[in-house]
Parts: structure tokens; sequence; C-alpha cells
């Protein structure tokens, strides 16, 4: 099970052309240091990737 379950992760699905719920997500760090998930599709099973907005407080 995922940590991030407790959050809704959302993501734009090209394929379904609709946001859906994301699964399997695992946080991943991009070239330029900056957060993001990367999950797949809960109705079509495309890969997923969302980039996260930047910390604030209290959030994470």
């Amino acid at each position: 099970m995922s940590p991030f379950k407790r959050y809704d992760v959302e993501g734009y699905c090209v394929a379904c052309r609709e946001r859906v719920q994301m699964e399997n997500i695992e946080e991943v760090e991009m070239r330029n240091k900056k957060k993001a998930w990367k999950g797949t599709c809960s109705q079509c099973g495309r890969p997923l990737f969302r980039i996260k907005p930047a910390p604030r407080e209290g959030m994470w």
C-alpha cells in the first residue's frame, strides 16, 4: 500500500481524456530537484505523472 493513499492524487489521463485517481503512486525527484508523483490510471492502467505543488506551511 502506498503511503500517499491518504491523499486524493488525481492526474489527467490522455487516453481517457479526463481527470482520474492515480494508483500505485510513488514519489520521484525530477532533474531540477522538484518533487512529483508517478503512478497509473485507475481506469485504463496507463502511466500518469503529476508535479507536486510547492510546499507550504503545514503541508506534507
